[in-house]
């Protein structure tokens, strides 16, 4: 069973500390990149439960092989919001492990993150439902 984990949810751009998503959300889709990735994840295999306390927890039930270096190991992760060197996109990114994840966008059950370097990624989440787990 995976553990759900709660904190409030915002939407402004204005400080950072309201643009945690919070809830859990599963990693549904991978784009982008120097190659044109297109990866799609099942619902639930990659989850990604923000706390209120700067730690994302992530449940990654897939096996063990090669994965990119976004795709974290089941554990514990830092994460915080720093200001965006491309401000015109956003004014703060995602930084997960010391990774830039870019601009945040929540929408209809949907949290998308994407980079706003050339070539960047965009990573594509549905919010899990309790009723799923």
């Amino acid at each position: 069973m995976m553990p759900l984990l709660m904190a409030s949810m915002c939407c402004t751009d204005d400080d950072p500390s309201n643009d945690k998503p919070g809830f859990s959300w599963s990693l549904v889709n991978v784009t982008g990149g120097p190659m044109g990735l297109s990866v799609d994840y099942e619902y639930g295999d990659i989850v990604w439960g923000f706390s209120s306390y700067d730690k994302i927890e992530v449940i990654n039930n897939l096996p063990a092989t090669t994965q990119p270096e976004f795709i974290f190991d089941s554990g514990l992760y830092d994460y915080d919001y720093e200001l965006n060197d491309v401000p015109k996109s956003c004014n703060h990114v995602l930084v997960v492990n010391n990774i830039n994840f870019g601009c945040q966008n929540v929408s209809n059950g949907t949290l998308i993150y994407t980079q706003t370097a050339e070539d960047g990624y965009i990573f594509t989440f549905k919010k899990i439902r309790p009723e799923d787990y």
